[in-house]
């Protein structure tokens, strides 16, 4: 029997999948008003014989239409059977024969209780409703109102992702939807609550701004919904996300079938002690008792309950990184972000630490001890080993009995992929011998019950029973469960084909869940198509859905006998370095795009990718430092804008495997040199871009990072010189960017020197074109020209430097455009509403370990403080920001940091001004920053 498809192009398509061609477009219209007739009426509704000849040719209907629509109708019944039939007048189409993606959506859309639940109704669709079929009015109304249905779920999904913890996912969704549908009020109010919930009031503010431009268009006011929600951002509910984002852990697919004790005990356990260990072995359910743990204490935990996953990384030097990328952090340094980690109100999960576990011990032992508030839950297949940790045993699940845990699991596991494929009571003794035979191991148990979708329950207990039985001959030592597990994958082998065995085995180059493009590219177009989908059948790959993507996975335990297998076959180092390649091109790619009008597919690319060329360029580091060294090289700009500083990291890292003369030394220098800018040691950072200025390579780069060092040292004249050349290079090279990224530093120069009549004089020149990043760059130094002299338009080209900015994922632009934004609107706007918005920007730079703009946010911060009176901490600040190991202030700044201490000296009196003086400053950034966050938290108290 064929299926009706309707969400998309009208198409037939047959039970192997096949579309079926149906002739004319005539056909196809017949066959459209057929169906939204019966998807509007219920099946059995008659359309006449006159109705189609008015879908067909309205008023201008041929002589022949009558017989000619009858014609149609007959040749439809060729594929629909008795679906189809004749009644008094016309015909009748019955959904309920033949199914229809449509009504299946409505049934998913009707149960959904989930995110995952309306991704899953969300991918039936395959464009708009009845797409190619249109004049139709019968099939225009119902495909309105299927589209609305669509709009609907997809406002309700990412309501659901707000609730459910994910705001980062729910915030990329509204924005699609709304690209669709921009008048969708309900998507802009979600839009605001999911901006809001990550902690970026300033962003949800400019969503509501925007929502009322595109309704404005349309002769439409913003309802109560959409004010409500604006009035929330501006009280501050939910002050707590804008220190720091809550971070929800995923949600497990299934149902937990025999650890409820276990889930409870363990959660108890984690309110009391700092470090829990979940020990056992490898397929026992380790990861999935601390996700459920996790789910449950989440909401204990101000900063939420995140989950680093450890299998996706090869080497313990990656730890630090990989945890801090979770946490939505930025590392400089291992001691640096696992130190930082340990301020917040979190439960970290730290999953598959064995192959890691001295690194993985160390970083737990350091966030513990970075403060009280951090907990962590670990999985492993042997303890940490550090102090304080208390482990928790898990143990296969019982198997003795038909009613045993094992055997509900084996159950449950089976009736999903072979429904009635176990008699209930006539079988029990032969899913007791299955669940026995597997020791109770919940990953063997699975991957067994996924075979019963192509054999009975009996041949299932007859080959475990043999197989096993051969496998453990040979395995004489080791932990039986061990045997167990690792026996049951090999079966799982043997009983694929070549193709699929070999599909396996090279899935384990991937470091975690890709996309079927990534398998298509490394692999195939058969193993992403044929051999990856038959593999997760098996319960040997693993399916995640995010929105609308699917990924595809491997458990670590898989992973491993996979790699085993594909390093025996001699295979595996030339398909790691066809990984390396790919994933050089693609951050080359990446990085050629973001300099230009796609920058934001370029980023996009590179966060998609980035556990991928993580995992490339370390095993590269190792065997092809050359050809590695190119694609850290490539994600320099990447790293810039993100202000994530782990590919910096990598670079200074190849900096001693590879020659003087290697094409990319300049390039890996410019991001070391950006590294030690972010970290605030400006003379690492000078001493490495001199350097790449002797090693050759793109000179555009070169002369940005030593624009941006001039820049902060206050060699403002060099600063200008070097703008100057810098936007004569990219002219020449024909890089709107880098033209865009000179004019700003010779803007920037000017208007710190007090040339604002220079300054304006280059202002009125055309702005250049190109990427996002280049026209926010623009507007940012327009506002710094205007600042004081004209703040209205300066905060105006601030907010438009940080939307194009946040379009495109800049953080480093984004950021110092609100520091500029919220210390002009601390002197010239709501003292109140400028103390919430300075919290949000010092725990941004703090988060992002961003210490260079953390200084000139908390120099900014001085004014405010003065401003409402709070002297005393005014004074420690500002004493602290002058500490004379930190970086010196100049222009603008460093006036209005002189008028503050001369008000302050006057208004404290001499004596207790210089007591206040007198107090030892370690000049450390972040320490200042921990006293401003707490000053700002009193102070609104």
């Amino acid at each position: 029997m064929v299926r009706l498809q309707v969400l998309g192009p009208l198409e037939l398509v047959a039970d192997d999948g096949t579309v079926i061609g149906i002739g004319s477009r005539n056909q196809r219209t017949v066959l459209g008003v057929l169906a939204a007739r019966s998807l509007a009426s219920g099946p059995g509704a008659v359309v006449l014989v006159e109705s189609l000849v008015e879908a067909l040719w309205g008023d201008e209907a041929p002589r022949s239409a009558v017989s000619s629509a009858r014609t149609y109708v007959s040749r439809l019944r060729r594929y629909l059977d008795d679906a189809l039939a004749a009644r008094a007048g016309g015909y009748a189409l019955d959904l309920d024969r033949i199914g229809i993606d449509a009504i299946d959506f409505e049934g998913r859309l009707g149960t959904a209780s989930s995110a995952a639940d309306l991704g899953a109704a969300l991918a039936l669709w395959r464009g708009p409703a009845f797409s190619d079929l249109t004049g139709a009015v019968e099939i225009e109304a119902e495909a309105r109102r299927l589209d609305e249905r669509r709009g609907a779920a997809r406002q309700l999904l990412v309501e659901r992702l707000v609730a459910e913890g994910r705001p980062t996912e729910a915030a990329a969704e509204a924005e699609s939807l709304l690209t669709d549908e921009p008048l969708r009020e309900g998507a802009w109010t979600a839009l605001v609550e999911a901006l809001a919930a990550q902690g970026r009031s300033a962003d949800a503010l400019r969503a509501v701004q925007r929502a009322g431009e595109r309704l404005a268009e349309a002769g439409l006011v913003p309802g109560a919904s959409l004010r409500e929600a604006e009035a929330s951002v501006l009280s501050g509910e939910g002050a707590e996300a804008t220190m720091a984002p809550r971070l929800a852990p995923p949600v497990p697919a299934g149902s937990l079938v025999g650890r409820t004790v276990d889930r409870d005990r363990v959660a108890e356990l984690t309110r009391r002690a700092r470090v829990v260990t979940l020990v056992g072995p490898g397929g026992v359910g380790k990861t999935r008792l601390a996700l459920e743990v996790a789910q449950l204490v989440a909401t204990d935990r101000e900063h939420g309950a995140p989950v680093v996953e450890l299998a996706r990384i090869s080497d313990g030097d990656e730890v630090p990184g990989a945890t801090a990328d979770a946490l939505g952090m930025l590392a400089d340094g291992a001691d640096d972000v696992l130190g930082r980690i340990g301020g917040r109100d979190l439960l970290i999960v730290m999953d598959n630490c064995e192959h890691v576990i001295d690194a993985a011990a160390a970083a737990v032992e350091r966030m513990v001890r970075g403060g009280r508030r951090v907990g962590v839950l670990a999985t492993s297949r042997e303890r940490l080993g550090v102090d304080g940790e208390q482990v928790w045993p898990v143990a296969p699940l019982d198997a003795a009995g038909s009613e045993a845990p094992a055997a509900e699991l084996f159950r449950e596991r089976a009736e999903a992929v072979a429904p009635g494929s176990i008699r209930p009571g006539a079988d029990d003794h032969l899913v007791e011998r299955v669940v026995t035979r597997l020791d109770g191991l919940p990953l063997a148990i699975e991957m067994a019950a996924a075979r019963l979708a192509t054999m009975s329950l009996l041949e299932l207990v007859e080959l475990l029973d043999e197989r096993l039985d051969d496998l453990r001959s040979v395995r004489r030592t080791g932990d039986r469960r061990h045997r167990t597990l690792e026996s049951v994958i090999e079966w799982s082998e043997d009983l694929l084909g070549e193709d699929q065995r070999r599909t396996l085995h090279q899935l384990s180059v991937f470091a975690g869940p890709v996309e079927a493009g990534a398998i298509r590219s490394l692999l195939g177009d058969a193993a992403a198509e044929r051999w990856v989908p038959s593999l997760a059948a098996r319960s040997l790959v693993t399916v995640e859905r995010s929105g609308q993507r699917v990924r595809f996975g491997m458990l670590e335990t898989v992973r491993e006998v996979a790699a085993a297998r594909l390093d025996a076959s001699g295979a595996g180092q030339a398909l790691r370095r066809r990984h390396l390649d790919l994933h050089v091109e693609l951050a080359v790619d990446a990085d050629r795009l973001l300099r230009t009008v796609d920058e934001a597919s370029g980023e996009a690319s590179c966060t998609a990718a980035f556990d991928e060329l993580r995992r490339a360029q370390a095993w590269g580091r190792e065997h092809d430092p050359d050809r590695s060294a190119t694609l850290v090289a490539a994600l320099t700009r990447h790293s810039i804008w993100t202000l994530r500083t782990e590919p910096q990291e990598w670079a200074a890292a190849h900096l001693p495997r590879i020659s003087t003369g290697h094409p990319q030394l300049s390039q890996l220098l410019v991001a070391t040199a950006h590294r030690a800018i972010n970290g605030g040691d400006l003379a690492a950072a000078r001493r490495a871009a001199e350097w790449a200025e002797t090693a050759g390579g793109r000179r555009a780069d070169v002369l940005e990072v030593l624009g941006d060092l001039a820049m902060y040292e206050g060699r403002l004249d060099d600063a200008l010189d070097l703008g100057r050349e810098l936007e004569a290079v990219g002219a020449e090279d024909g890089e709107p960017l880098f033209v865009a990224i000179g004019r700003s530093t010779q803007l920037l120069s000017l208007a710190y020197a007090g040339h604002f009549d220079a300054a304006e004089q280059l202002l009125d020149d055309a702005p250049p074109g190109g990427p996002p990043t280049a026209a926010g760059w623009e507007a940012y130094s327009r506002g710094e020209v205007l600042l004081d002299r004209r703040p209205e338009e300066a905060l105006a080209s601030f907010a438009r430097a940080i939307e194009l900015a946040d379009s495109v994922s800049n953080r480093f632009l984004s950021g110092v455009a609100l520091v500029s934004s919220v210390s002009l609107q601390a002197r010239v706007g709501s003292p109140v509403d400028a103390s919430r918005a300075f919290s949000s920007v010092i725990e941004h730079w703090h988060t992002l370990a961003a210490r260079t703009h953390q200084l000139t946010t908390l120099r900014n911060l001085v004014t405010l403080l003065v401003r409402l009176g709070r002297d005393e901490p005014a004074a420690r600040l500002l004493h602290g920001v002058a500490d004379h190991r930190l970086p010196p202030t100049f222009g603008a700044e460093a006036e209005r940091l002189a008028a503050a201490a001369d008000r302050l000296r006057e208004r404290l009196g001499p004596d207790r001004w210089a007591e206040l003086e007198a107090e030892p400053t370690d000049g450390d950034i972040d320490t200042l920053a921990r006293f401003a966050l707490a000053e700002l938290a009193a102070g609104s108290g």
